[in-house]
């Protein structure tokens, strides 16, 4: 996964907000303002469609908590196993370890840094698809307002 997992971009003149994911091990970018547009000229075609984008994005959200739920076994695995291994040291050592001093040098480690900051990432993900597929509810709503009218 990249330093930075997402990307935003909002460009009004040109109608563009473009959404970044990692999922199923690959990046897919996303125009949300391409999914969320209204052609109120073919009304018939856009409920046609909505069904099967609500879905798509849908599929999406649920692959990125997937992700994120794997994620997050694996870190609290890292974890347990990183704290084994330091109060084995410590043991080996014969060094006194409290409690708050197993969880600080959890903490400092790079390696369990590196680790929050790409479950950190994931979860970031997860929310902006989240928002991606409210948008495309709304979007939903206001069709089935539009075809009352």
């Amino acid at each position: 996964m990249s330093s930075l997992a997402i990307e935003e971009e909002l460009d009004f003149e040109s109608s563009k907000l473009l959404i970044s994911v990692h999922v199923g091990g690959s990046k897919k970018t996303l125009n949300l303002s391409k999914y969320v547009e209204i052609n109120e000229g073919d009304i018939s075609e856009e409920f046609a469609k909505q069904a099967a984008i609500q879905a798509w994005i849908g599929s999406l959200y649920e692959q990125a908590q997937s992700s994120y739920r794997t994620a997050e076994i694996d870190f609290e695995a890292y974890e347990a196993s990183l704290s084994n291994s330091i109060r084995a040291k410590a043991d080996t050592d014969g060094s006194k370890l409290t409690e708050a001093k197993l969880q600080a040098m959890i903490l400092s480690s790079p390696a369990h840094l590196k680790l929050r900051h790409t479950l950190n990432e994931i979860r970031s993900e997860v929310d902006q698809l989240k928002i991606a597929l409210r948008a495309i509810e709304e979007k939903g709503n206001m069709l089935v307002s539009l075809g009352a009218q």
